[in-house]
């Protein structure tokens, strides 16, 4: 793999990804993200580029995902996908950073740093907004929304 930066399509993996999915047509989106991130286990870490390609284009169709800063991904519009699909980002956004290391070179360990802060990102979003709001749970106070964290530079995002 060849890596270019530390956002979610900075990979020749990652960016094969979005050439598929942009490929596909937009009734197919949902099974194709789906099953990136609903491997086994092993597999999910073995192909752990596909898998925070798919949960990006998961998180940036939640309601604070706009903010986000993934760079490049699919160049066509991406369907509605179904919300459930969060909490399997989530879930594997987890598997694949554990199994990520720091390295021995203090660049790598410095972009490395960063990959792993902008994947944690990715994962709050998806887990911040899967969470029931307050008029969904009996008995709950309504509190204001948080504000979300704003990065800066160009960014990305998929029109649902």
């Amino acid at each position: 793999m060849t890596a270019w930066g530390t956002r979610p399509y900075d990979n020749d993996e990652a960016a094969s990804f979005a050439v598929r999915l942009d490929a596909l047509p937009p009734e197919d989106h949902d099974a194709f993200i789906r099953t990136a991130l609903t491997r086994e286990p092993a597999e999910l870490r073995r192909h752990w580029q596909e898998a925070v390609a798919a949960a990006a284009v998961v998180a940036v169709q939640c309601p604070t995902g706009r903010l986000l800063d993934i760079g490049y991904g699919p160049a066509r519009p991406v369907a509605a996908l179904p919300t459930d699909l969060r909490s399997h980002a989530a879930a594997a956004l987890a598997l694949v950073s554990e199994g990520q290391h720091d390295t021995d070179s203090p660049a790598s360990a410095t972009l490395h740093a960063l990959w792993r802060a902008r994947t944690a990102s990715l994962r709050e979003t998806l887990i911040t907004d899967s969470a029931p709001s307050p008029a969904q749970v009996p008995g709950s106070m309504h509190l204001p929304p948080v504000r979300p964290h704003t990065t800066t530079g160009p960014r990305r995002t998929l029109a649902p």
